[in-house]
């Protein structure tokens, strides 16, 4: 899995992919009829987080309704992030850095950690989204691997393109800083370094016997 890159905010766009073979899963009109969430794949959210108390309630209470749980691993050095989760304990499990022997301190050893933690505590055969609390999905990630699973895919990778302030956003920040995380700003980033396409990375996967993050 690739180590995420630093971006304000991110939109993802799915891209399902398995081995060599690839499916793009493109935006279209709801159907008439949804199936319900007992029926979709028990989707959960791997969530490590340091410092980001600032937008952490706007991502709790956006984001925890998409998924059965939420294991979060904090890494701040404040109480802030932790008074926040206790106000969603009902779907987040708070966890902090503090309280394990972490060999490497990179965004897969964190995330190796709280693998480990979604697996004993829930088990294995179910699908796993890695989270950013600075990120707001767009698309439902339970609906991403309900398609994923039927087409026999394990994995699903995506585009996510990276959104900052333009010069133009600066002049009216005191307004703007007031609403809601993912209306601050509209414009974003296409390119990474250099390339027609934003960066692809590997953020939802089924997490079946023998699989792990590295270091």
């Amino acid at each position: 899995m690739k180590k995420r890159s630093p971006a304000s905010r991110t939109v993802a766009r799915p891209k399902v992919r398995r081995g060599k073979r690839a499916l793009a899963l493109r935006s279209r009109k709801a159907p008439s009829a949804y199936r319900s969430r007992e029926a979709l794949p028990k989707v959960y959210g791997l969530l490590i987080t340091k410092d980001d108390h600032e937008v952490f309630a706007d991502w709790c209470f956006d984001q925890l309704p998409l998924y059965e749980a939420v294991v979060c691993l904090d890494g701040s050095t404040s109480s802030e992030t932790s008074y926040i989760a206790a106000r969603f304990a009902d779907r987040l499990v708070y966890l902090h850095e503090r309280d394990f022997v972490i060999s490497h301190k990179t965004d897969h050893g964190l995330r190796r950690v709280v693998h480990h933690e979604i697996i004993r505590r829930f088990g294995t055969g179910i699908w796993v989204m890695c989270c950013h609390a600075d990120e707001f999905c767009y698309h439902d990630p339970r609906r991403i691997a309900e398609r994923a699973q039927g087409e026999g895919f394990d994995q699903v990778s995506w585009f996510t393109p990276h959104f900052f302030p333009h010069p133009d956003d600066l002049s009216d920040w005191p307004v703007r800083r007031r609403l809601p995380v993912p209306e601050r700003f509209r414009y974003y980033h296409w390119g990474y370094r250099g390339s027609d396409l934003p960066w692809l990375e590997d953020r939802l996967y089924l997490a079946g016997t023998g699989v792990d993050w590295d270091e």
